[in-house]
């Protein structure tokens, strides 16, 4: 690009290969490829300004380019707002068929063992994009629970083993009982293992109460290699 800035008669004709490279990153990247992207391309035309007159070109004042920065400033973050936005969007719009089809999977089940395939399924659909998961599903109540069903990634070192509420930290005890999400990063993650009796190797984990009548009866767990990203 800055070959391009310099080589042209003038580096304002090759604001349209900027606009255009910066609509397209700004769209599909996150904040910090956006923001990146941003400062290279402004950069770069910034500096075959300050260059050309040294090639011989005549020098552009800065009434000239300044608006232009600023165009490029509010462009990037209008389409980095758009893009966040669909992006969104599509995510909504895939949990509700992940719901539909988990849905309809419920409805043709004929025993305990199929009902446990159908959830494990739908929730490993959730997590699609995240490498190594591991996903389990709990039964029992507040006093003892177990693993009873597992899928994926070494599915057999957590089935059968009891899942200890009292063994959770305070504060993510008290967001199962409410009936809430707990989601652990690594610092956490060991303390959350260890109430399933595993290893205390540290990973990401996410746990999903399953109440009846007001009562936990269960848990729907997966556990990852890495951080998955929002969905």
């Amino acid at each position: 690009m800055f070959v391009v800035c310099v080589c042209i008669a003038t580096p304002l004709h090759a604001l349209g290969l900027i606009y255009n490279g910066l609509v397209f990153r700004s769209l599909y990247g996150n904040v910090r490829e956006t923001m990146g992207t941003y400062l290279a391309y402004a950069g770069t035309f910034l500096a075959a300004v300050a260059l050309s007159p040294l090639l011989g070109d005549p020098s552009i004042p800065l009434i000239e380019f300044l608006p232009h920065v600023l165009g490029l400033t509010l462009l990037c973050g209008t389409f980095h707002f758009v893009g966040v936005v669909l992006t969104r969007h599509e995510h909504v719009l895939a949990r509700e068929e992940i719901l539909r089809t988990a849905g309809a999977a419920f409805v043709a089940t004929q025993d305990r063992e199929s009902v446990y395939a159908a959830t494990l399924e739908a929730a490993l659909d959730l997590t699609r994009s995240a490498p190594n998961v591991r996903v389990g599903l709990t039964t029992g109540s507040r006093e003892s629970m177990t693993v009873v069903a597992s899928a994926r990634y070494r599915a057999s070192d957590i089935e059968g083993k009891p899942l200890n509420l009292h063994a959770f930290p305070e504060h993510l005890q008290a967001c199962f009982l409410e009936n809430r999400p707990v989601e652990s990063e690594q610092a956490e993650a060991a303390g959350l293992r260890k109430s399933l009796g595993l290893s205390s190797e540290t990973r990401p984990f996410f746990l999903v109460p399953l109440f009846i009548e007001e009562e936990p009866r269960g848990a729907i767990g997966a556990l990852a290699t890495s951080l998955s990203p929002k969905r």
